[in-house]
């Protein structure tokens, strides 16, 4: 998942396709599109149910791809919310953005998975725990290391899955007869100790929901 793929998304499933190479991607569009299989979580619901606090979500994210945006836009109107788009692809950015966040009365951040973010991500936990800005990831890493919550897929499962998909090409079944999976393991992880220093309650059913809770 990245800019350069989701704008040339049609071009990459025809050349998959042409040279009969299995592909797995990040997001449905790809399958929609023709692409073999897609991984990635479903977060419509859990932004509902996390937008407890919530007047307005500022997203945090290297360069997006349009669906991702346009899945965002979507939940921000349906709960009512506000959401201001930051673009940032540089690490020396990262600390003027949180400022800027905090001017503009930011209270949540949504950080998407990319590269760049997972190379920063003790950076962003950081910066996100001395603007004491709630922050909502998609790896776990993040929760670990003092971010406030994450959720998506089980990522070792995906790997497993994947594995299990190549071996049954290698053993002769044609990639066009085997039937499309999506991920079935999500994870929710909380960190209570970030919830308390916020000052935020999470409500109980958020935690009861939660696959672990860090304390």
């Amino acid at each position: 998942q990245a800019p350069f793929t989701g704008a040339n998304r049609k071009l990459i499933v025809a050349l998959a396709a042409k040279h009969r190479l299995p592909a797995m991607y990040d997001l449905r569009n790809y399958v929609d599109e023709g692409g073999l299989m897609s991984y990635g979580p479903s977060i419509t619901e859990l932004h509902r149910r996390a937008a407890f606090y919530v007047d307005k979500i500022f997203k945090g994210r290297t360069p997006a791809t349009p669906l991702f945006l346009e899945q965002m836009h979507a939940v921000a109107q349906q709960l009512g919310l506000t959401l201001a788009v930051h673009e940032i692809n540089e690490t020396v950015a990262l600390t003027s953005a949180f400022a800027a966040m905090q001017r503009a009365g930011a209270q949540v951040l949504i950080v998407q998975q990319a590269p760049f973010t997972g190379a920063n991500r003790k950076l962003i936990v950081a910066l996100a725990a001395k603007h004491r800005l709630p922050a909502m990831y998609d790896l776990r890493t993040f929760v670990d290391d003092g971010g406030l919550m994450s959720y998506g897929p089980n990522v070792i499962d995906l790997h497993r899955r994947a594995a299990l998909y190549v071996d049954k090409i290698f053993k002769g079944r044609k990639p066009a007869d085997l039937p499309v999976e999506q991920p079935t393991i999500f994870e929710l992880f909380i960190n209570h100790g970030t919830a308390k220093a916020l000052g935020l309650k999470i409500p109980q059913s958020l935690l009861i929901s939660a696959d672990k809770i860090i304390e």
